[in-house]
């Protein structure tokens, strides 16, 4: 545990130091850290954890990296279904994405689209539609209409209007998100027999 501390401490202050080829090194540390975790040899949490610490201990907490590594948290949490301790990193990562960056910003919208789907696991799906409409104008001002991020958007909204009920709507965000992207990957979230949904939804459109 301390070798694993001191090496992204170690990352950590180099990579504030600049050069280029010191990011790409750190990149591909990390990607040898996730096959790690695939391979069971190491805890994605406990990884996360102790790297948003080192980030939050040099940097500060309302550093931009602080709210990467709660982002980053946020998502472990969410792949465990640990849904209702992934909202407050969302929120907190928001909220200092706002104050460095505007609220308009598109990582303000990556966050935001992690604490939609939180919303959404723990059956808050009003919340999660205002959450993921927010995510979703910012993604379209920035980015224009056909981008694949805006099509993963139109999907997961989709998926929020199906469990509410409402699939009127949810048939013209999925129609959208096909048009946009007609190869987009299946990760939006997922509601009982929306998979038939979407089948049925992708037919009308050939």
């Amino acid at each position: 545990r301390h070798d694993m501390d001191d090496g992204l401490r170690f990352l950590h202050i180099m990579g504030m130091q600049v050069k280029t080829d010191l990011f790409e090194a750190q990149s591909k540390l990390y990607a040898l850290v996730e096959e790690l975790v695939a391979q069971g040899k190491i805890d994605l949490m406990s990884y996360e954890e102790r790297r948003g610490r080192i980030r939050e201990r040099e940097l500060g907490p309302n550093a931009l990296p602080v709210a990467s590594s709660l982002d980053d948290l946020g998502v472990a949490h969410l792949d465990r279904g640990d849904s209702a301790v992934a909202e407050p990193l969302f929120r907190r990562a928001i909220a200092i994405r706002e104050a460095n960056l505007g609220a308009d910003d598109l990582q303000v919208a990556t966050s935001e689209n992690g604490l939609a789907i939180a919303l959404f696991q723990v059956g808050r799906l009003d919340e999660s539609v205002a959450v993921h409409g927010r995510s979703l104008a910012i993604r379209e001002r920035v980015l224009g209409p056909a981008s694949s991020a805006v099509a993963q958007s139109l999907n997961n909204l989709a998926s929020v209007y199906a469990g509410l009920g409402r699939f009127a709507e949810a048939k013209a965000a999925l129609a959208d998100a096909r048009r946009f992207n007609p190869y987009l990957e299946k990760h939006s979230i997922r509601v009982a027999g929306f998979d038939a949904f979407v089948i049925a939804v992708d037919r009308e459109l050939q």
